[in-house]
């Protein structure tokens, strides 16, 4: 009976130090009543009335050297206070060892509170501390997959990456005799005029006046206009977005800038182009394209379906949690939040019920993130899944990742402060990567 962890409510375990009986609580709150034996009270006496002894004196003794009813007659309330401790952290231990429930961690607190204690009929306590969430198990055939099918990458896609490629070779004019127009090339500044003051959201950006590369809202206002002229529109979607995308896009009031305008003449596209961006040849340029947007594509895919698999993770596998950790967790993302000075000046703002209602988002958002971190963790672990820190190391981007801006040239591995949470990152990756495929295993 003793070496089995408890798993039910009002379980009595036994043991010759301590009499035992576990409750478990909401909120993964566990509460330990607890009948410690005379033995174990006696002796936590001795240890109290040598504690006390060691950091007192007595006229005619040496410290430590008194007798012990001499110091629990003199000193009785801090043996008393000593003796409350021996017992609670001896029957603590005891009581742990036989319902083998552990703290949560080691900055969870443990609180007693002590009904009786005497030499004679012994101690009865109880303890209250939190532990661990029971994340139940995973049934995958209580999932079901996304059905996002693979997208395949055209042709005239990889054309448009070899284009984008060649512009960092091709041979620009400035243009200054005229207004801007199709083909042209423009270096733009755009603020928002939704706020009280203007919000630059485009700093020096250049922009290509095509239709396949600028929106129509875009093309309408800066066509004509010349170098060093502002203009104020709408931005909106284009007629021939999928509803979807018209529905989440949101009209602002906005003012282009033109700091200059451009045109370009593009290299050949040939072996010998292909040699500056670290291929051998043209075809071979064309084919590490393709299979970087192929990448690209995967990686998307995959984070949707994690999404969505998160949100049947969540609803399917309910289970409590830590009321520390959830405070925690909203505490740590609210002090993120304050750190950036818009968000801070909008909560200043806010009154007290708007508060409070952000604050229910946040616990909301936070609960929804601790519960899949221990979801994925319960996986990690079963699976007997492999984390390494190598893995959150990247990679050194190509060349051509660079040009195409699918990689930054300031990538960097996450320093000591930031490991943990990178590592975190990963096992949730890693977990839910392979439920995706177990999954997709079943659907074949």
């Amino acid at each position: 009976m003793a070496d089995e962890a408890v798993k039910t409510n009002d379980k009595v375990l036994k043991s010759e130090e301590v009499e035992l009986t576990v409750h478990k609580k909401p909120q993964c709150l566990i509460e330990f009543i607890v009948k410690a034996s005379k033995d174990l009270v006696k002796k936590a006496h001795g240890k109290a009335v040598r504690a006390v002894a060691k950091e007192v004196s007595l006229p005619g003794f040496r410290k430590g050297k008194a007798p012990d009813d001499l110091i629990v007659k003199r000193y009785s309330d801090a043996v008393d206070q000593q003796w409350q401790k021996k017992i609670a952290d001896d029957s603590f231990a005891a009581a742990e060892k036989l319902a083998r429930i552990p703290v949560l961690s080691t900055k969870s607190p443990i609180t007693f509170n002590m009904q009786k204690h005497t030499l004679e009929e012994g101690a009865e306590l109880t303890f209250v501390f939190e532990t661990e969430p029971e994340v139940p198990a995973i049934d995958i055939t209580k999932l079901n997959l996304a059905d996002l099918p693979k997208e395949e990458i055209k042709e005239e896609t990889v054309d448009e990456g070899i284009r984008q490629v060649s512009f960092f070779f091709a041979e620009w004019t400035t243009v200054v005799d005229r207004g801007a127009s199709a083909g042209d090339f423009l270096l733009l500044d755009i603020y928002s005029l939704e706020g009280d003051e203007p919000q630059k959201v485009f700093n020096d950006t250049r922009f290509e006046v095509a239709e396949k590369t600028m929106s129509a809202w875009m093309r309408d206002l800066t066509m004509g206009m010349k170098t060093g002229e502002e203009k104020e529109g709408i931005s909106q979607p284009d007629a021939d977005a999928s509803l979807e995308d018209k529905k989440a896009f949101e009209p602002k009031k906005v003012k282009v800038v033109v700091k200059k305008i451009e045109t370009a003449i593009l290299p050949e596209i040939d072996d010998s182009f292909a040699t500056k961006v670290g291929c051998k040849t043209a075809d071979e340029l064309r084919t590490n394209i393709r299979s970087l947007f192929e990448k690209r594509n995967a990686e998307g895919r995959n984070k949707a379906l994690c999404d969505r698999l998160a949100d049947d993770l969540l609803k399917e596998f309910p289970f409590e949690l830590p009321k520390s950790i959830l405070d925690e967790e909203v505490k740590f993302r609210l002090q993120h939040s304050m750190q950036n000075p818009q968000f801070k000046k909008e909560w200043d703002a806010m009154s007290d019920e708007q508060k409070k209602e952000h604050l229910e988002k946040i616990r909301e958002v936070s609960e929804n993130s601790v519960r899949l971190f221990y979801i994925c963790r319960t996986v990690i672990h079963d699976e007997k899944i492999p984390l390494s820190p190598d893995e959150i190391k990247p990679t050194e981007p190509t060349f051509i990742e660079l040009l195409l801006g699918l990689r930054s040239p300031y990538e960097q591995a996450p320093d000591k402060k930031d490991e943990a949470m990178a590592m975190s990152r990963l096992m949730l990756k890693k977990a839910q990567e392979h439920l995706i495929e177990q999954l997709e295993k079943k659907a074949s």
